[in-house]
């Protein structure tokens, strides 16, 4: 039986620190995000990123989760622009190695 590998979504943790940081800073996975995060902070540690999700969620302005395949991150998927009718909007983002 081959095993094609299961995609999970879950939170982001500790663990992905560093490769969150890498999809965040990868210019070409995000030219389509719409947010660049250089015109807020200049150079930025590793740790800011998930900082940033996370007060976002503490916020109410999102849910950010971790795109896993096989158990590794492979990107992020995030629920936001709330429209109070139950309404939201979804964005992912995904290594360019998983594209396509």
């Amino acid at each position: 039986m081959l095993n094609r590998g299961r995609v999970k979504l879950n939170a982001l943790s500790e663990a992905d620190i560093a490769d969150y940081a890498t999809l965040c800073k990868d210019k070409n996975v995000n030219k389509y995000w719409g947010y660049d995060y250089s015109s807020d902070v200049l150079s930025p540690d590793d740790a800011y990123f998930i900082g940033e999700a996370r007060r976002e969620f503490l916020c109410g302005v999102s849910i950010p989760f971790a795109v896993r395949y096989d158990g590794k991150i492979c990107g992020e998927a995030v629920i936001y622009a709330f429209d109070g009718r139950g309404g939201a909007e979804i964005a992912i983002r995904l290594f360019t190695e998983y594209q396509g």
